[in-house]
């Protein structure tokens, strides 16, 4: 039997998009899933612990990615990262994106 992967998922504040999928991953599958962001006000900022612990990193968006390339340069030139493009704009939990007037 194959261990359990540890999935960890980066957005700009932690919020609604990364932890959700953290949410999920940990109720629903086998996997381990935290979840952290790239911004000073964060609620789990990214750090050099998260990626070491990570064995796969999705990001939600390119920018997040290359913040990750950028500032946690050697940790990173280990890691698959893989961009979900998912934007900016879902609450927690919320099975599709809420649309803005």
């Amino acid at each position: 039997m194959n261990k359990p992967l540890k999935l960890l998922f980066v957005c700009s504040y932690n919020k609604s998009r990364s932890s959700t999928a953290e949410e999920i991953i940990n109720s629903e599958w086998i996997h381990h899933a935290r979840s952290a962001d790239t911004e000073k006000v964060a609620k789990v900022k990214l750090d050099n612990n998260l990626l070491e612990w990570a064995d796969i990193v999705f990001v939600m968006e390119e920018d997040h990615a290359e913040y990750i390339r950028t500032i946690f340069k050697n940790q990173s030139e280990r890691k698959r990262i893989i961009v979900l493009d998912i934007t900016d704009n879902y609450y927690f939990m919320e099975p599709r994106p809420h649309r803005s007037n």
